[in-house]
């Protein structure tokens, strides 16, 4: 399964919130669309889109999930 994160503004940040899912990832680590989830530092490959900077990363580099106030 995989995952799709949109990354926050800060450089050296390892959260994101996630724009996208595999169903096995959802299934497997209870982390669906719109949650905020914390990431190895250097996991997946980045990607722009229309300005958007997104993450395409394993599940397996998922670390936790965050609520951010």
């Amino acid at each position: 399964g995989g995952v799709s994160l949109v990354r926050s503004l800060t450089s050296n940040t390892v959260f994101g919130r996630v724009v996208g899912a595999h169903p096995v990832t959802i299934q497997e680590l209870g982390v669906g669309v719109g949650d905020v989830v914390c990431y190895r530092e250097w996991a997946g490959g980045r990607w722009s889109f229309n300005g958007v900077s997104v993450l395409l990363t394993e599940s397996a580099d998922i670390l936790a999930t965050a609520e951010l106030g």
